[in-house]
This record gives C-alpha cells, structure tokens and sequence, in this order.
C-alpha cells in the first residue's frame, strides 16, 4: 500500500499548489528522494531495528524472499525515473490540452501504479489462484488472473472517478480510461518485476500523446 500513500498524496499536494505537470513531477521526484531513496540507500545494508522493521521491514512484498531489499530498493529508483519519464513524453503535447486538464492527464497516467498495481499485489498474494510465471528476480516470480483483474479496476474505478472530479465525460474521455487500464494490466504483466512504476505510467502517458494528436476531441 505505500504506492498509495507516496504517489496520491504527492499528486493531491501538487494538484492544491500547481497546475504545471513539469513542476509537479518535481515535486513527486522531490518526495520520492527524501522519503525513499535516501533512507532505503542508507540502510540497505544496515541490520538495525530502524531498516529491519521501520524503513524495509514494513514494506518487503511475500514473494521477494531474501531479495525484498533488492528489489525495494530497485522499485525506489524506478519509480523516481518513472516520474521523470513520464513527466517528459506527456509535456509536449500538452499544449494542445485545455490547462484544466493537465491534472487529469498526470493523474490518469499514475493512479494505474498508485491504486491499481497495489490492488494487483495485494489481491494475487493473498487470493491468487490461478498463477502463471513472470520474470523477475524475487524468489517467486508469479502473478495471478485475480491479481490480473484487481490491477485493471484499480486503474479503472479512480480514473473513471478523475472524469467526474475534471467533468471530462465526453466519449473520448471515457474510451482513453478503458484502454488505459487494459494497457496497464497488460504492461503490469509483461514488465520485469519491480520494474512497473515506469513501464505503466510511460505506456500510459504515450497512448496519451497519440490520443492527443486529435487535441479537437478531448477539448471538451
């Protein structure tokens, strides 16, 4: 659940104080620097009560194994380059994007990590049935259908949500939130684990960009 809680609250403070996706993510990478990347950094080898239950203990995942520091440590950096990445592709088309949009657009591109890949970890490490092998480098590299299907309503229920809060319910609206939370389900999948806090928002901030090629559609 600390996608939640590190990604959504950067994003709601940025949506109270601004309205630039550029400074925005800066915001998110300055958090993500403070709060993650240097005390995960600094203790990632320490055997302290402060890294074993405070700063690692309390987030390692079930299936990582004796590689949940690696691979927590890895999600910190990719997450952080996620933002930057993201933050990049989407900029420049923004200006074809009515302004009251801009947060919608970075909002639509993390909420499939901040809601729908914590879903997805936490429904298929519990009520994962149905499994099937993925690559990575934690001890047990699988996902589940029941994880797939969380990781899609938990990329569709908050963007659908986002449409009502930014009054964007024109039809071209509604069909970029359905092929984004597929392609996030999707690219959840296929990337290598721990790898997603990038792979899913880029992927979702270019089928942005190529949706924004007809700006006249989604000016509304």
């Amino acid at each position: 659940g600390y996608h939640i809680v590190a990604i959504m609250v950067a994003l709601v403070m940025g949506d109270l104080v601004y309205h630039d996706i550029a400074m925005q993510a800066q915001v998110v990478l300055l958090g993500e620097i403070v709060s993650r990347m240097i005390p995960f950094t600094l203790t990632y080898r320490s055997d302290t009560w402060l890294a074993n239950h405070l700063i690692y203990g309390a987030q390692n995942r079930i299936r990582d194994g004796r590689l949940g520091r690696t691979n927590l440590l890895t999600v910190v950096y990719i997450t952080g380059l996620g933002v930057f990445v993201t933050a990049l592709i989407v900029s420049p088309v923004l200006p074809e994007v009515p302004v009251r949009f801009h947060q919608l657009i970075s909002k639509m591109a993390y909420a499939p990590v901040a809601v729908g890949d914590a879903m997805g970890e936490l429904i298929g490490s519990f009520y994962g049935r149905h499994q099937f092998k993925v690559w990575g480098f934690g001890e047990v590299n699988k996902k589940s259908l029941e994880g797939c299907a969380a990781v899609f309503l938990g990329s569709l229920v908050p963007c659908l949500f986002y449409l009502v809060q930014y009054d964007a319910w024109a039809w071209s609206w509604v069909w970029l939130v359905g092929i984004i939370s597929v392609a996030s389900t999707l690219t959840e999948v296929a990337a290598f684990r721990s790898t997603d806090n990038l792979v899913i928002p880029a992927t979702n901030a270019l089928i942005m960009v190529a949706a924004f090629t007809d700006s006249a559609t989604y000016a509304r």
